[in-house]
């Protein structure tokens, strides 16, 4: 956009689910024009981080759908949780999501120096197996 400028066809005019949406929802079209320059490279970037912003609020939206429905068909072998729970986890996974993503980016440039945990439980495989048999009968 720098070197040719900016235009709606060139913005809006993909292929992609997005632009058809946004061409069915203004049939008419959006028509603007920016001359090469700083001004087109700005206004491309702001574009681009507005429709990428918006992809990524109907992911999430998907998502807490896949959720309820998940929540739904496959009640007889999820552990009973209380229904303001299942609510409140669908729709704060958008947030654990978005900090996962950005420790993520964190972590790629950060130096991490591990440290043993150190395990000192004597817990055994019957003990596990059991517990989680009483678990599943309730």
């Amino acid at each position: 956009c720098y070197n040719n400028g900016a235009d709606a066809s060139l913005i809006l005019g993909g292929n992609d689910m997005f632009s058809k949406a946004m061409q069915f929802i203004f049939k008419d079209g959006i028509s603007f024009s920016i001359v090469p320059g700083l001004k087109a490279a700005l206004v491309s970037v702001m574009i681009a981080f507005i429709i990428d912003s918006v992809r990524r609020i109907a992911f999430h939206i998907v998502a807490m759908l896949e959720a309820v429905y998940v929540f739904i068909a496959e009640r007889k072998r999820i552990i009973k949780i209380l229904l303001r729970k299942k609510i409140l986890y669908t729709l704060t996974w958008p947030i654990f999501d978005a900090l996962g993503r950005w420790t993520l980016y964190i972590a790629l440039f950060k130096k991490v120096e591990w440290q043993p945990i150190p395990h000192t439980s004597s817990v055994t495989i019957t003990e596990i197996e059991s517990s989680k048999e009483e678990i599943l009968k309730h």
